[in-house]
């Protein structure tokens, strides 16, 4: 008959700080003996030679074990150091770890590690590379709209600036996405804060010639809006929830309509992403009403003699 097994409050905390991931050599370290541990881990899950994961093996699991697997001073870099700094919303399955000792990969269900070979600087818990390193690292693995979504964040949030990021760009050699990295870091310092803010500024104002537009600001200090055409008294929102609170958006263009006669256009995902050319045409109609003279601006996919010869 086996008795209770006697655990260290030391070794309680330590696996809710690693959310359930642990070595054997930190067991030892908090006083259990190997026969006691043998005995507590019979129900975990062994990633590897002394290494395992108590409970369930969710992402920050596997994340934490990944870096004990990586010895002393490995850390998260990449995708994974963007995702623990709360800059994109999904778990990368690829766990990138910064260290300085050759490790065998890792690899549970979906979860996999890459481990990469240099001195970082880290901190936090679990180790983790700072927000601009993590930004550069995680262009390298990141497609365009992942990219815009950690970029935009981390300076919407105040975690970094355009101007911080452009010096970090510009220390380094060969990089991933460079171009697009110099442009965010150049806009988002504009009040570009999120994807969709970002896709209305290419597709719709840059590629179709609309200008004299403010963003994100507080018409008669009331509200944010997301685009502001001041002179015409037209307010552009751009709306890239799957689902929305209608009751409040209308309340908000209420109010909108009666600060001075602002007209709100709103606009979704879809329509900027996939209708850019149509969502720039109704802007156009709207600023033409109110007295904007123009010039009416067309991409190449929407001028009219390309539509004309389509027809």
């Amino acid at each position: 008959m086996y008795h209770p097994i006697p655990v260290p409050a030391s070794f309680t905390a330590l696996l809710q700080r690693q959310h359930g991931a642990v070595t054997v050599e930190q067991a030892r370290a908090c006083g259990l003996t190997r026969q006691q541990f043998r005995r507590l881990c019979r129900s975990w899950t062994k990633l590897g030679r002394g290494l395992y994961i108590a409970g369930d093996v969710t992402w920050h699991a596997f994340a934490w074990a990944c870096v004990l697997r990586g010895g002393d001073a490995a850390g998260l870099g990449g995708s994974a150091a963007c995702y623990v700094h709360g800059l994109i919303r999904r778990p990368p399955d690829v766990v990138t770890v910064w260290t300085q000792h050759a490790r065998p990969a890792l690899v549970h269900g979906t979860f996999r590690s890459q481990f990469r070979r240099k001195s970082v600087k880290l901190r936090g818990e679990p180790p983790t590379v700072g927000i601009e390193d993590a930004l550069l690292q995680h262009a390298s693995e990141a497609d365009e709209h992942a990219l815009v979504e950690a970029v935009t964040r981390a300076i919407a949030e105040r975690r970094t600036t355009g101007e911080r990021l452009r010096r970090w760009l510009g220390r380094q050699g060969r990089q991933p996405q460079r171009a697009l990295l110099d442009a965010l870091a150049t806009h988002s310092d504009q009040g570009i804060h999120s994807v969709l803010e970002w896709r209305f500024h290419i597709a719709v104002e840059l590629l179709h010639g609309l200008t004299g537009l403010e963003r994100q600001v507080t018409p008669n200090g009331k509200g944010r809006v997301d685009v502001l055409f001041r002179e015409y008294g037209l307010v552009v929102e751009l709306d890239g929830r799957e689902f929305h609170d209608a009751d409040r958006d209308a309340r908000r263009d209420n109010e909108h309509a009666l600060q001075a006669g602002l007209v709100t256009l709103r606009f979704t995902w879809r329509q900027v992403v996939h209708e850019s050319c149509a969502v720039a045409r109704v802007v156009q109609e709207a600023l033409l009403i109110r007295g904007w003279a123009g010039p009416v601006g067309h991409c190449d996919a929407c001028r009219p003699a390309n539509r004309e010869h389509k027809v």
